[in-house]
């Protein structure tokens, strides 16, 4: 079965906060070097977007059930512009705390993608075009990183770090104009006003619903990949590899191998077969990637080669358990709109987590990249082996 062009269409909004978040990487280093920083207030940067990014989680549900799922993401895609604006005021000002402020603004507005757009794939299309639409939606997420970080790279390394906000404006505009093309799902005779009470009642009743939860963690451990890998790379590379900003962009385009397979092979895994088996795989792959990767660490093997084929394998194992965890997770309760945003506030919330404590951790930043990783694999493995044994019945996920 192939995509349709709809779904397709879609799946260029849902990586939106992601595409922001991984252009500016390549120039950690030098931020850290012209702001004069130190490790964990580098990690800010990265921090203080999933902050951001989180709690727009919640916000665009309800706002998705009062104005529409299409003029919610349009107004997160203005505010989206207008963080990269506070943030070119807090590089001409050379001000960190204005940059932090910007990226901050722009995480609460992109958020908006990927709210909308789990609603519209699950309104807008049929169940089998959502389910492929899941399994590719990492397909999206692997174009969009790949050439953020390739031409936030070349940008650094050519021009300045400075102009990557310049590439982040045009992307953000394109996506405003094409929004033009999206159906709206959300009849007017359906729209709900905005109650602080039912808004609460509402989220209640999602954070109470334990298979939406287990479901969410399990799921969380792409963007927990995605954006420690981020962060942490960027200055693995620098001071562990000995590469600049442009190689690493460069060398970095092998991951998106990874994450392609990972799309390709969860569409099939859970067309031909089920979404129990596709996370099963996606567990089994990624013990094996946290395995290899441990030995590189222990061996101080200083390869480029070795380090990014192994992210790329741990980006295909994760992007199994992105496809079939969310699918779960945004059909857990009769709200998706509710359920989306839950979904992704536990997602990115862990993510965010992640990256904190990985910037504190009194080790390198590859040890403290993989330890963070290899304990939420621990976490999620148990939550698999609770919701397989029947605590939270899997079977009526959907």
């Amino acid at each position: 079965m192939r995509l349709s062009k709809q779904g397709f269409l879609l799946l260029n909004y849902i990586s939106v906060a992601s595409f922001s978040s991984a252009a500016i990487t390549p120039a950690l280093p030098q931020i850290a070097t012209d702001y004069q920083l130190g490790h964990g207030a580098l990690e800010w940067v990265v921090t203080i977007f999933l902050l951001g990014y989180m709690f727009g989680q919640l916000i665009y549900g309800p706002i998705a059930n009062r104005i529409g799922r299409l003029a919610t993401l349009r107004t997160g895609l203005c505010i989206n512009l207008v963080g990269i604006a506070v943030c070119v005021a807090g590089f001409l000002a050379h001000s960190y705390g204005l940059l932090l402020f910007g990226r901050l603004v722009t995480a609460l507005g992109a958020s908006a993608g990927l709210v909308c757009t789990f609603i519209l794939i699950n309104e807008s299309l049929s169940q089998e075009q959502a389910k492929l639409a899941m399994s590719y939606a990492i397909v999206s997420f692997t174009i969009g990183i790949g050439a953020a970080i390739f031409v936030g790279g070349l940008l650094v390394q050519y021009l300045g770090w400075q102009y990557c906000f310049a590439f982040l404006a045009l992307h953000g505009i394109a996506l405003l104009g094409f929004s033009k093309c999206l159906p709206e799902t959300l009849a007017p005779a359906q729209r709900r006003p905005l109650s602080v009470h039912s808004i609460l009642q509402q989220y209640v009743n999602g954070f109470k619903a334990p298979r939406l939860i287990g479901f969410a963690v399990i799921y969380s451990i792409s963007a927990v990949f995605s954006y420690t890998y981020t962060a942490a790379a960027p200055m693995i590379a620098n001071h562990y590899l000995g590469l600049a900003p442009s190689a690493y962009g460069t060398w970095n385009i092998i991951t998106m191998v990874g994450m392609l397979s990972g799309g390709l092979l969860a569409a099939r895994l859970m067309h031909k077969h089920s979404a129990e088996m596709t996370i099963a795989t996606g567990f089994g792959l990624l013990l094996i990637g946290m395995a290899l990767f441990i030995l590189l660490l222990l061996s101080h093997t200083q390869l480029p080669l070795l380090f990014f084929i192994l992210s790329a394998f741990i980006y295909l194992a994760t992007s199994l358990l992105f496809a079939a965890a969310g699918y779960f997770a945004s059909n857990a309760i009769a709200d998706r709109a509710n359920a989306s945003g839950v979904m992704n506030f536990i997602n990115i919330g862990v993510a965010g987590a992640a990256v904190a404590v990985m910037g504190y951790l009194p080790f390198s930043a590859f040890a403290a990249f993989i330890a963070v990783l290899a304990g939420l694999t621990m976490l999620d493995l148990v939550l698999w082996l609770i919701l397989r044994r029947g605590k939270v019945p899997v079977a009526n996920a959907v």
